[in-house]
């Protein structure tokens, strides 16, 4: 897919694989990866993927089996929808991350921040005794339509309880 296809304001790589069956009439299984490489997110460059597993009744719409979504530190699970119709498919997807620990988000941010001098502004830290507290979880729905691909949206909850501590 050209980047320019997907309605995203940065110029991101895409590449998106689907593989579809319907061994019996009406009951079919869908698998599909979709990775965005260099999208731009709060202002941050952060690779992107996107794993399902769906399977049902084709008339009905596919429940999503087996769903992961990975973008930058953040890991989660995926459900939803996958409704198919004649000339393309549309994805309902509500997402949960697993907790990320506050010093785990820091490490990952100043490293792609600082590129080589994030290991420096960690021994700072050390040294002075400052240590990240806390865990952040996020949720969010995702819905993709293949027909019009510009009316992709997302949207995210982030519930955090991050700090830091002192020695």
């Amino acid at each position: 897919l050209h980047p320019k296809t997907t309605g995203l304001a940065s110029d991101p790589t895409v590449e998106a694989t689907l593989d579809f069956e319907e061994p019996v009439a009406g009951q079919s299984t869908l698998k599909t990866k979709i990775a965005l490489g260099q999208v731009t997110f709060s202002g941050m460059p952060v690779d992107a993927k996107l794993d399902l597993s769906a399977a049902g009744d084709r008339a009905k719409g596919l429940d999503v089996k087996q769903g992961t979504l990975v973008a930058g530190p953040l890991h989660a699970t995926v459900t939803g929808t996958i409704q198919l119709f004649a000339d393309g498919a549309r994805a309902a997807l509500g997402w949960r991350s697993t907790p990320i620990p506050c010093a785990n988000m820091v490490k990952e941010l100043s490293a792609q921040a600082l590129g080589p001098l994030a290991a420096l502004a960690g021994q700072a830290q050390a040294a002075l005794g400052i240590h990240p507290t806390g865990e952040a979880v996020a949720s969010g729905l995702i819905t993709i339509d293949s027909r019009d691909l510009s009316a992709a949206s997302m949207s995210m909850t982030a519930n955090e309880t991050c700090g830091v501590a002192l020695f």
